[in-house]
């Protein structure tokens, strides 16, 4: 009876590809563990015609608005309600197209759900923000080649704080299937936005590319070198800050006639008292640059609940143009931190090899709730004179990546 019943056919299981909040547990010393996100239930809907409109519908949580729930009315009539709908809070996305397919969402998202939508059709048009984006990591992950016919919520006692699409459509972007995260700009969750296709970010050799989709990880990207390197020629020093065997955040200070002073690329979560800032001084107005950036960690299984492992960097390796040897920093090697004993092995990570004819203008990293930095990236640019063409945004290149393929339409 028990081979009989492990031969009988099972219903295809659909596969997500989810942009959500933070639902690893974590235990603040003697606390119980605790979620930012936890789902109660989960809703697919099936989008069967063309679609006239769509509504989204929030709730307040702490001054803050949160998405609870989608309404899409149909070229067929019927309407299709995806969570917690609230007519008299509900803002409509405003379109051109008299009807459209739907081919995604650009989302923007907190560690408690989802914040901000826009919505992306099958004839190229992009919706304004529904919701407030402004401060939070944005993601083009939900965009796709083909119409979208499946949606998956999931959602709390009142807001939404996971939203999906089907990992069987392609997405929109060139995929990779050495890792979930590749390539990095078009499936990470980006702050402060989605950076331009005209920077390198070396996403082969980056630690943080295998971290599951369903972890909240937002990328932060920080262009030390200013719009097309502009302020290299006046950075003077690098400050790295070290608490616990960690790297946790990275100072960048420019010259007295700089247009910026000071740039921080992570504030340090390390109070003043166990923290130790070690200094790197570069002349950068004597035509000093940086050429590689190359981080190591422990990698650390997470103890318990949702999320895949955690990243603390245990080294940074900086290189420069004109200095003979790289400079390292490395926290355990300061005795005054009385780093405990033991741990978890470190684990090498590739060194990046900056692209032939580009310059180091910027980093990025992988937040980190626990660690604050977790994995760090180089950015290069091609600042030749040739070169120096006006950014594309993501906009203009998800509408291209449509067009160029067959427009979806549909009857109105």
């Amino acid at each position: 009876m028990a081979k009989e019943l492990e031969l009988w056919p099972k219903e295809p299981v659909t596969a997500w590809r989810p942009v959500g909040g933070d639902f690893s547990v974590r235990s603040n010393g003697n606390s119980p563990y605790q979620m930012k996100c936890r789902v109660i239930y989960e809703q697919t809907i099936s989008i069967t015609s063309s679609i006239r409109s769509i509504g989204v519908s929030f709730r307040e949580l702490s001054d803050k608005k949160y998405v609870s729930g989608l309404r899409f009315i149909l070229t067929n009539k019927e309407q299709l309600r995806l969570g917690y709908i609230l007519p008299s809070k509900e803002k409509h996305i405003e379109l051109d197209s008299e009807c459209f397919s739907l081919s995604g969402f650009i989302a923007a998202v907190g560690p408690r759900g989802i914040m901000a939508l826009r919505v992306v059709t099958g004839q190229g048009e992009i919706s304004n923000w529904v919701g407030s984006s402004e401060g939070l990591p944005q993601t083009a992950r939900l965009c796709t080649k083909t119409a979208i016919h499946s949606l998956k919520g999931s959602f709390d006692g009142f807001k939404m704080v996971s939203l999906a699409v089907p990992t069987d459509l392609q997405p929109l972007f060139p995929d990779d299937t050495s890792g979930e995260h590749l390539p990095l700009r078009t499936t990470g969750l980006w702050y402060p936005e989605i950076p331009p296709s005209s920077y390198h970010l070396h996403d082969d050799v980056f630690a943080g590319r295998n971290i599951s989709l369903h972890d909240y990880r937002p990328l932060v990207h920080v262009m030390f070198g200013g719009r097309r390197g502009s302020l290299l020629k006046y950075l003077t020093r690098i400050s790295v800050t070290v608490s616990n065997a960690a790297i946790v955040g990275i100072d960048f200070f420019y010259t007295d006639d700089s247009p910026v002073k000071h740039l921080q690329a992570c504030p340090s979560t390390a109070s003043g008292d166990d923290s130790v800032k070690i200094p790197f001084i570069i002349d950068g107005p004597g035509g000093e640059r940086l050429t590689s950036l190359q981080s190591d960690g422990d990698f650390l299984r997470a103890s318990a609940g949702y999320g895949s492992y955690r990243i603390k960097i245990t080294s940074l390796k900086i290189t420069t143009n004109t200095k003979p040897k790289p400079f390292i920093f490395q926290p355990s090697a300061i005795p005054a931190l009385k780093l405990p004993a033991g741990g978890f092995p470190p684990r090498k990570s590739k060194k990046p090899e900056i692209i032939p004819g580009t310059t180091l203008t910027g980093m990025y990293f992988m937040y980190d709730s626990q660690f604050a930095m977790s994995s760090i990236g180089p950015i290069s640019e091609d600042l030749t004179e040739g070169n120096l063409l006006r950014d594309s945004s993501i906009e203009e290149e998800i509408q291209a990546r449509i067009l160029q393929s067959k427009p979806q339409t549909g009857p109105c």
